[in-house]
Order: structure tokens, then sequence, then C-alpha cells
């Protein structure tokens, strides 16, 4: 029974603990205290949002992944810097100017006047100090180094998004696994109790099938919302993360 106990208070003082460090969490995200705890509510798992397999999720998120995204502008950027530079550097350019000019009473001389010019001027740029031939290396190897980028990104994001819908399977089956316990649990201690108003059960043994069931129970808390969480990260890695997903 004193063995039981101390680990009830070892077991306590963690829980003590992480809540502490839920409450300091909430209070950075949320930037002001919790009020009670007892009025929060657990999101619900979006099904109607969840890709149906690994294949969709990985459909889905090539589609609609804020990384593959940004990777693919930014890769779209250093190839249009490439060819600005190239074209600045390299070609000539070409500029058609036209100019008209109305006089009156110019130089003592009753009258109006009317000038009109047009002339096409053709500039090319003579790279005498490599300078161009320079930048221009260095734009086409940030638009390599992108695309690569680019590359490597929708690579590790089938990776992640395996990593992610694997999880969420597992949570899934791990919390079922665990509600069953909770009922197991529960159904013993009901039984125990029974056996003990009949004699047949120590003080002990009912003691025993509480902590049991306590702990159960609170294991498939935890479990339901590793789901709920695992759920919300394979929405965010496939890019369907948003407002009207959190219910």
């Amino acid at each position: 029974a004193k063995a039981q106990l101390a680990g009830a208070e070892a077991a306590r003082v963690q829980a003590d603990f992480t809540t502490a460090q839920s409450l300091n969490r909430f209070r950075n995200i949320f930037d002001h205290p919790m009020e009670d705890a007892k009025t929060m509510v657990m999101p619900k798992v979006p099904l109607d949002r969840l890709p149906a397999n690994l294949d969709d999720a990985i459909n889905a998120a090539r589609s609609h992944s804020p990384s593959v995204r940004a990777a693919s502008y930014f890769a779209d950027a250093a190839r249009r810097q490439m060819d600005a530079t190239r074209a600045s550097a390299f070609y000539p350019k070409v500029e058609v100017v036209g100019e008209a000019k109305n006089k009156r009473n110019v130089a003592g001389t009753l009258g109006a006047q009317q000038e009109l010019l047009a002339k096409v001027e053709v500039s090319l740029p003579f790279n005498l100090g490599f300078t161009a031939i320079n930048t221009l290396n260095a734009a086409e190897s940030s638009a390599v180094s992108a695309d690569r980028r680019l590359s490597e990104t929708r690579d590790s994001l089938v990776e992640q998004v395996g990593n992610a819908w694997e999880n969420y399977i597992h949570q899934r089956s791990r919390a079922e696994m665990l509600r069953n316990q909770a009922v197991l649990a529960n159904e013993f201690l009901e039984l125990a109790r029974k056996e003990r108003q009949l004699g047949n059960r120590s003080l002990i043994d009912v003691l025993a099938g509480e902590t049991a069931l306590i702990n159960a129970q609170s294991q498939a808390a935890s479990a339901e919302a590793d789901v709920v969480i695992a759920a919300y990260t394979v929405l965010a890695v496939v890019g369907g993360l948003e407002p009207a997903a959190i219910r």
C-alpha cells in the first residue's frame, strides 16, 4: 500500500508539472492566462477534410503544401532574375524616342512653328571587365540552387506526409486499444467491489483496481488528444490546415 501511495504521489507531482507547462504554453500563445481549464473543449477530428489514404495525402500535399509553394515561387523568382540579368548585360537595348515642339513668336518672328523629331537608339553593353559574366554566373548559380531546393522539398515532403499519415493511423489504433483497456479496467473494478462485499477480495485489491482504472482512463484521454494532434498534423503537412477546419 505504501509503495502504491508513493507511486501515486509521484504521478501527481508529474501531472502538476505537466499542467503548469500547459498553462505557460497557453499564456504564451494567447497572451492571457487560462481562466478555467474545465471550460476547454478538445477539438474534433476533421474526418471530412482528411485524405482517404496515403496516396491521396501525397497528391494533396504536392498541390497545396505551403513549403512546396514557397520553394516553387523562390525558384521561379531566381529564374526570372537570371533572365533579367542576361538581358540587361548581354542583349542590345533598343529605345524609340519621339519629340514634338510648338513655338510661337520666337526671336521676334510672328507665327507658330512646330518641330517633330523621331529617333531610334540602340545601345549594346561591352563587357570589358567580365563583371556581367560574373553577375550572370551568380544568377545562374542561384537559379540552380533554387531548383535543387525545390526538388529536395518535394522529396522530403513525401517522407513528411508518410510519417504524419502513419502516425495518425498509429495513434488512432492506440487510442482504440486504450479505450478497451479502460473498459476492461472498469469491469474488473466492479467485479472486485462485488467480491469485496462477499469477502473474497481484500481492500488492497479494490484500491489497486481503482488505481488501474484511473491510469487507464488517463492514458485513454491522452491518446484521444494524440489522435486529434496527429489528424491536424496531417492537414498541416498536406496544406489543408485553415481556420474553418478547426472545430
